[in-house]
């Protein structure tokens, strides 16, 4: 009781100095205050911030450079392969034809193997939307950046989830970080992307991956603290290591939350490489932006609904994997 009285009572007398130095400090006709009130800076942050800048521009320009060009080698890999099968076209009169991507076709067999006919269907409709509203290759270049984003973000969040499952020290530093990466304003990121590694593909995935990583991470670390003690007391008795542990018992166990995390990063992809096409990233977010800038009003409602049509196909389909899609269409 006395503890919680003097805890308090400390915390009142901070607060009373506090606004006492304020009331002070700031009196009427203060130099400080009157360059505040005119928008001048008393401690100049911007300089310093640029000259760091500009140092680890000519100090890391190199590296930057390789991480610029492996991950567009990735980004060209993965719009390669989409573009692999063609798409054939059927016509229905003498001027109109329907086109049928063989992708969609293929993507909707296994999802209607993997997750039910709903779901395929779902996806044959959302491919066809793409093919005959003249957004193929915007749609593709789309799907390339987020898969490239994705595929980073797994790789550095699921990792980082584990090593903050299975120590609270790191836990509790990657934390803040991790807040800070998911409340920084999206369009923020657009900025060091620039200066570090140019405009395109590259530097737009790069703030993707930034703006991607917390969910699976924060999802990972969540899922395997969430583990039973019993399986673990139980596949310890086995003889179990820690890698095998982590395997067989912890990662199969928390599934659940390694699938919403990866929902989560495919989403955050997407609405981010949408954004990165202020900086040249391409694909559907381009179409927006065109339409915006030249008041083309149909051009900018038809793709922005094709880039919901895309979220809202991507956001089924994930979570059909996590209700176990084809076993519930059965019953």
């Amino acid at each position: 009781m006395k503890s919680v009285y003097l805890r308090r009572t400390v915390q009142a007398s901070v607060l009373a100095m506090l606004v006492i130095a304020t009331l002070f400090l700031n009196l009427p006709g203060d130099v400080s205050l009157e360059k505040v009130k005119g928008g001048q800076s008393l401690v100049s942050l911007e300089d310093p911030i640029t000259d760091i800048v500009r140092w680890a521009q000519r100090v890391f320009g190199s590296v930057f450079e390789i991480i610029s060009t492996v991950i567009g080698q990735i980004n060209r890999l993965f719009d390669s392969m989409l573009r692999v099968l063609p798409i054939y076209g059927i016509r229905v009169s003498c001027d109109k034809s329907v086109y049928i991507p063989i992708l969609g076709v293929a993507l909707t067999l296994l999802i209607w193997f993997v997750s039910g006919y709903k779901y395929g269907l779902g996806t044959f409709v959302t491919f066809e939307m793409f093919a005959n509203l003249g957004y193929w290759d915007a749609a593709l270049s789309t799907l390339s950046l987020v898969l490239t984003a994705t595929l980073i973000s797994i790789a550095i969040g699921f990792p980082l989830g584990v090593v903050m499952a299975r120590s609270d020290t790191v836990e509790a530093l990657m934390n803040p970080v991790l807040d800070f990466m998911q409340s920084f304003p999206p369009y923020v990121y657009l900025v060091p992307a620039v200066v570090f590694f140019g405009l395109g593909a590259a530097p737009g995935i790069i703030a993707t991956v930034i703006f991607a990583v917390p969910p699976p991470a924060r999802l990972t670390n969540l899922g395997i603290r969430e583990v039973p003690p019993e399986l673990i007391e139980a596949g310890q008795s086995f003889g179990c290591s820690t890698l095998q542990l982590l395997y067989k018992v912890e990662l199969p166990t928390a599934f659940s939350s390694l699938l919403l995390g990866l929902n989560q990063c495919i989403m955050m992809s997407l609405g981010m490489v949408i954004i990165a096409a202020l900086i040249g990233a391409g694909g559907l977010g381009a179409q927006v932006i065109i339409g915006i800038q030249r008041l083309w009003i149909g051009k900018g409602i038809v793709s922005g609904f094709l880039v919901v049509v895309m979220a809202v196909w991507i956001d089924r389909v994930t979570q059909s994997f996590k209700k176990g899609g084809g076993e519930r269409d059965i019953r």
